[in-house]
């Protein structure tokens, strides 16, 4: 369905002589000389303007925007051709589920907004800034303990879980027990078997967002605050730092030989921060987790058909 739409939509481009002065225009001039009540095609009766065109490219990633004109024309009429099907053949759609689409659409259109505004070029370049070591070529060797905890479980099994790990790092900091002793009697993480240790890793590294940041927040021999990531609570001791020059780089993956871009990481950085607070909000009221019944896939029964 989608490839006959675009291929519709292909053939409503080549046609339609306002189209192409729309795209040989965008190619001379900045896209704010441009009218937007420019008429960029017409489908069922229904304009589309430049005006349409420009606000769907105002959500593109900066980085990204080149060349979506003509692409991003190509999805509105598309669009606008099946909205025409439907309305033209009186389909209809079920009341509840459209209720439910809305109410989904609405929170991943508010969270994508946060998410833009949180992240504008000018707020990562102020990251990378303030963070010079995150993206110089800094290596880091840290050792974890984590206790799982998933996002999904009830508000009082992720309190009992920070809370059981914050009595490990307390039992840390008293000398009653080493990091390492600690890690393989109580961390849920691979790791356990090494005494936590994860190896030494840079800020490109793949793995959990929360736990690199806390790591290379860190002198060497300090051990961080409990933390949460989307797989439990963390706590991180750093065992080794190897600076960089302090000039933000690309960094290149010594196993895969990736380039990654600060920008990149930083953008990375700075939504982890958003998602944090979105999980940190099933410890409180307005997000309190309570599971009234508990499942078990192998009891349940499905109708005989």
């Amino acid at each position: 369905m989608r490839e006959s739409l675009y291929l519709l939509s292909m053939l409503a481009v080549a046609v339609s002589p306002a189209v192409a002065v729309g795209a040989e225009e965008a190619a001379t001039q900045p896209v704010a000389q441009v009218d937007p009540d420019l008429p960029l095609a017409t489908v069922g009766g229904k304009v589309i303007t430049r005006g349409e065109v420009d606000g769907m490219i105002a959500r593109v990633p900066h980085g990204r925007k080149s060349g979506m004109t003509a692409q991003l024309l190509d999805r509105l009429i598309s669009r606008r051709l099946a909205e025409a099907y439907v309305k033209s053949n009186n389909l209809s759609v079920d009341e509840d589920r459209l209720a439910e689409k809305v109410r989904q659409l609405r929170t991943d259109m508010a969270l994508e907004e946060l998410f833009s505004q949180a992240a504008t070029p000018e707020k990562i370049k102020a990251y990378i800034a303030a963070h010079p070591g995150f993206f110089d070529g800094t290596r880091v060797r840290a050792s974890q303990i984590l206790i799982l905890s998933p996002i999904s479980a009830a508000t009082a099994e992720q309190l009992a879980a920070r809370e059981k790990l914050r009595r490990i790092a307390k039992d840390i900091a008293d000398g009653k027990i080493t990091f390492a002793a600690a890690a393989t009697k109580h961390s849920d993480d691979a790791s356990k078997s090494k005494g936590g240790d994860c190896g030494a890793f840079g800020f490109d590294f793949p793995m959990e967002m929360p736990l690199k940041i806390a790591a290379f927040s860190l002198a060497k021999g300090k051990v961080s605050p409990v933390f949460r990531s989307g797989s439990g609570w963390h706590l991180v001791l750093v065992t080794d730092v190897k600076s960089g020059d302090g000039k933000p780089k690309p960094l290149k993956n010594p196993w895969t030989g990736r380039q990654t871009i600060p920008e990149s990481l930083a953008k990375l950085a700075i939504r982890e921060g958003i998602e944090r607070k979105i999980m940190l909000s099933a410890l409180g009221d307005s997000g309190r987790i309570i599971h009234h019944q508990k499942l078990d896939d192998a009891k349940i029964k499905t109708p005989d058909k």
